[in-house]
């Protein structure tokens, strides 16, 4: 029988070395309890601490740190960044373990936490990565979706970025990524479509969503598809780590959804409907 593809690397990040080292305590105290798969490597990298660089450097930053250790290598494995960075003051119950180990309860399964809520819904994407990539995903949402229908034939020959919409509401799309895409809004009646996306537009307002033709109507209530997790295939982490040779990323701000989803020209949306955390 062949083995299902799983994450090769799972990567959390976090917003300093002292952070750093609780992630890695957490992660060391998962393993002797034989609660995570001893096939799956595990790094935490702390951001750098003179400026802050944001997701988009952050990013690139861990690309760079895996590249250094496991060289060309990385480029055809299987790997999932968690964006964990940051001390939680809207739930400060997470600021000291952080939220990406906020305990959950799933009936049936060996899951105790958010990282493994994480880990095990996002790798059934893992298939699809049919050359490797990277995968970006937040710490602190969870979202449901469907592959029936999608096929891996569909990603053998695909270099670009593949990211996942959500139907949200403008009240939601005016505070998070929102997709253009090349044909007429689906809306929501299927489970997922596929488009290219032509532009992310960031934090836009109502009229900048309405006049790029984002919005569509959903059981009576207008709606976007608004940005969250998405991969990228090996070529494009290619391109993000010659940026990081030829550009000080360390010393400005970026976001890896402003920043390298509108910059990709080829892209492919797949949107469902969302439970979010």
């Amino acid at each position: 029988m062949t083995e299902k593809p799983y994450w090769e690397i799972v990567v959390l990040t976090s917003k300093d070395r002292q952070q750093q080292e609780i992630y890695k305590n957490q992660i060391a105290a998962k393993k002797l309890r034989n609660a995570i798969l001893s096939s799956i490597e595990f790094e935490v990298y702390a951001d750098p601490e003179e400026f802050p660089i944001g997701t988009g450097g952050s990013s690139i930053h861990c690309l760079n740190r895996l590249f250094e250790k496991y060289g060309e290598n990385i480029f055809s494995k299987r790997i999932l960044v968690v964006h964990a960075g940051g001390f939680s003051k809207r739930l400060p119950n997470h600021s000291i373990f952080g939220k990406i180990f906020s305990p959950v309860s799933v009936h049936g399964h060996n899951i105790r936490d958010l990282l493994d809520l994480k880990i095990e819904f996002t790798q059934r994407f893992c298939p699809f990565m049919v050359n490797g990539g990277v995968f970006f995903a937040a710490s602190d949402d969870v979202e449901t979706f469907t592959l029936e229908g999608l096929k891996v034939k569909d990603f053998r020959n695909f270099e670009g970025v593949v990211a996942l919409a959500h139907p949200s509401s403008l009240e939601i799309g005016k505070n998070h990524g929102v997709y253009v895409l090349s044909l007429p809004t689906p809306g929501s009646s299927l489970a997922w479509f596929d488009d290219d996306c032509t532009e992310v537009l960031q934090k836009p307002s109502v009229s900048a969503m309405r006049s790029h033709g984002c919005t569509f109507t959903n059981n009576g209530a207008e709606c976007v598809y608004s940005d969250s997790c998405f991969w990228i295939t090996p070529s494009v982490a290619h391109k993000l780590l010659e940026l990081e040779r030829h550009f000080d990323i360390y010393k400005k701000e970026t976001c890896i959804y402003a920043n390298c989803l509108r910059q990709n020209e080829k892209q492919i949306v797949l949107g469902w409907d969302v439970w979010m955390l």
